[in-house]
Order: structure tokens, then sequence, then C-alpha cells
């Protein structure tokens, strides 16, 4: 049985918009380097997929660990701030997600998922509050986790 996060919101996930979200993802792009944290979480998650999937060289071999734990810090002071919860702070926590993930660390995964939900859920009323492309995001990483840990999403 599919946990709350897909079971009840799989109809209205695919209701978003028909066009691709390339308009979407550049203003999230452009979102993202207003914002010195979620600077580091972006390089954080590309500079990963670089190293892990791609297998671009990269300059210094731990780059995305480095971004990482820059990413860490900044996200701490932000959380002792008690600053709003918003989608921003989701996207910087499942851009950590996304470098476990590419690192195959499914434990760190799974915290980050549960951080992510427990937010959504707690502080801004839910998986169907986020906007269409960040549930997009959530959505994808939930279902390559599960496909890659044989387990349900």
């Amino acid at each position: 049985m599919f946990p709350a996060i897909s079971r009840s919101d799989t109809p209205a996930f695919f209701t978003g918009p028909v066009f691709p979200g390339q308009q979407a993802a550049a203003q999230m792009i452009r979102d993202c380097l207003t914002d010195e944290m979620q600077s580091y979480a972006l390089l954080t998650a590309s500079s990963a997929r670089m190293k892990f999937l791609t297998r671009t060289p990269l300059s210094q071999a731990d780059l995305p660990e480095q971004y990482a734990d820059t990413t860490m810090h900044l996200l701490r002071k932000h959380l002792a701030r008690n600053e709003t919860v918003d989608e921003r702070l989701i996207l910087t926590i499942f851009f950590l997600w996304a470098i476990e993930s590419y690192r195959r660390d499914w434990e760190a995964v799974r915290i980050h998922r549960e951080m992510i939900k427990y937010l959504y859920t707690e502080h801004l009323g839910g998986f169907h509050s986020l906007s269409y492309h960040l549930r997009k995001m959530i959505w994808f990483g939930d279902r390559f986790q599960a496909t890659a840990t044989a387990t349900p999403p």
C-alpha cells in the first residue's frame, strides 16, 4: 500500500501544467541563485550528479561533499533562526536528498525524505500545497528510492 504521500496525491499530481516546466525550472534556478543556502544546495545536487552519474571530472574529487557540508552548515543556521518554513527550505533539503541518493546512502535519503514530509505536512498544509514542480521532484525522488531499495515508496 502506498503511503499518504502518493496514495491520495497521485490523481492530483498528474493534473499539473501540460507544457514542460522549462519556465518554472528556470525560475527555480534563478530563485536559488538569490540565496546563499540555496545556491550551495543547487551546487551540491548538480556536482553530485556530475560526479556520480555522468562521471564528469571535477576540480576536486570531494567537491559535492564540500558543497553539502557548506549547505548543512547554512541549513543549521537557518533552522536555528526559526525562520518561516517555505518551499525554498524544502527544496534545499531535497537537494541534500539528491546527493545522498547519488551516493546510495539510503538511510540519509530516508531521513531527508521524512524531514521534507514533516515540513510540508506540519507547516505548509500537506503535499497538495506545494508547487506542481516541487511535488513532481519529490514524487520522482521517492519513486527512485523505492526502486533502488526494493521498498515501498
